[in-house]
């Protein structure tokens, strides 16, 4: 039946069946939180939120070190050597991680009230240990299907973890008291479910691995990317969960159902890079620096046309918004949701100088943009949240946005005013 099923979406045009799996796994992830939120209340889903943020982290790094080395490397091999490769490479992906959820544990354990999650016990650190893991297995696996071309079995597996999961919290709702351990361990079951027989698969692969030389490999591919993903992560996380450590997870609660609100607008961000960067590529190669400026004005002109309805219509009506959607008074929230809103102008105006940092090959400028927007996290998260409450979350997240377009423009004008020809490389 599943190969019918199978058969049956690989009629259907690729483009149109990637488009259907994003937006599952948007949509489901936008149901989801919602549903949390009505089952676990405030408190206990900051702490999920929590949860998950470090969850994040983990899979940045697990990303920078397998996932993205592999997408360069495995299509350059022939089909022998690539299915080898990648089956070995789950294998290894699967041994680091289990370290580096361990050593991850126990640092939670440790600076748990530092976190403000002083709620964790054993029971639920255990549980969230098994969810990591099993959550980037997943995430790889999509990875592998999308190398593969197999992006009708993304497409199945994911609506199977998004119906397992809603059919899981409905019973929670209907029979079951709810409680995080229940919740935690039912998204741990449903990732569990479609990632079991491939898990399982590779370890028939354990006498053949080279664990030395593939590793070394990643380590040289990645060894930077890793250090920008994890810089990444702590400027979009830091101030959330130090505000989560002196006002309370209830605050993380808040920001995280204001941002899932605010999901809507990366719908629009995944267009931008689906789009721009490789008509970008090409208009440098024609046309120049200045050609290439020109573009990306044009671009996001086009894209903000879009975004600033959406952005306008959450700024204005932000506690009638989020009483709809969460059927529950936050009109004490209303305000910080609007900010919040308008704050991702700016997030959306730093995409076109990455994009034109990416297409120049001048990388380095967003590396240092994150490694300054770190630096200034770290420093400024004390004052602005003891001075700000919960606003000096959005305070500091847009400055670190302010500070990474302003070190973005150091690397890329005068690149763009002398105007080099790089076209040499294409030829």
């Amino acid at each position: 039946m599943i190969k019918a099923v199978i058969n049956m979406l690989n009629s259907f045009p690729k483009k149109l069946v990637l488009l259907a799996d994003q937006a599952i796994v948007s949509g489901s992830s936008f149901v989801l939180n919602i549903v949390l939120v009505w089952l676990l209340g405030l408190e206990n889903y900051g702490v999920f939120a929590v949860l998950w943020m470090l969850l994040m982290g983990i899979l940045a790094m697990q990303q920078a070190l397998f996932t993205l080395p592999m997408l360069s490397f495995a299509p350059k091999m022939d089909v022998g050597e690539q299915r080898l490769y990648m089956w070995q490479l789950m294998l290894l992906q699967q041994l680091i991680l289990l370290v580096t959820i361990s050593v991850a544990a126990v640092v939670v354990w440790l600076v748990k009230s530092q976190l403000g999650i002083a709620v964790l016990n054993i029971e639920l650190l255990l549980v969230w240990a098994v969810w990591v893991f099993l959550y980037c297995s997943f995430d790889f696996i999509r990875k592998c299907n999308f190398l593969n071309g197999a992006v009708s079995k993304n497409l199945i597996i994911d609506a199977c973890v998004f119906v397992i999961q809603l059919i899981g919290l409905g019973v929670f709702y209907l029979f079951v008291p709810t409680n995080l351990f229940g919740v935690i361990g039912l998204l741990a079951l449903s990732y569990l479910v479609v990632s079991l027989i491939p898990l399982l698969k590779s370890v028939l692969y354990i006498k053949s691995i080279s664990v030395f030389s593939i590793f070394k490999l990643h380590y040289n591919f990645s060894k930077w990317l890793v250090g920008k993903n994890v810089l990444q992560w702590f400027t979009a996380n830091y101030f959330v969960l130090f505000a989560g450590a002196i006002l309370g997870p209830a605050i993380v609660g808040v920001i995280r159902l204001i941002q899932n609100v605010l999901g809507l607008l990366h719908v629009v961000f995944l267009a931008m890079e689906n789009e721009i960067p490789i008509k970008a590529s090409v208009v440098y190669k024609n046309d120049g620096g200045k050609g290439m400026a020109g573009y990306l004005v044009k671009s996001s002109v086009q894209y903000g046309l879009v975004l600033l309805p959406i952005i306008g219509l959450i700024a204005l009506f932000p506690s009638q918004l989020l009483g709809l959607i969460y059927q529950q008074d936050y009109s004490d929230f209303g305000l910080l949701a609007s900010v919040y809103a308008l704050s991702y102008l700016i997030v959306f105006f730093a995409y076109p100088f990455r994009f034109a940092l990416r297409t120049i090959e001048r990388t380095q400028g967003i590396f240092m943009a994150y490694l300054i927007a770190a630096i200034f996290s770290y420093l400024s998260a004390s004052l602005l949240i003891k001075s700000f409450g919960m606003y000096g979350v959005v305070i500091g997240l847009a400055a670190v946005q302010l500070i990474s377009i302003a070190v973005y423009c150091i690397y890329l004008f005068p690149k763009i005013l002398k105007d080099e020809d790089y076209s040499f490389r294409f030829r």
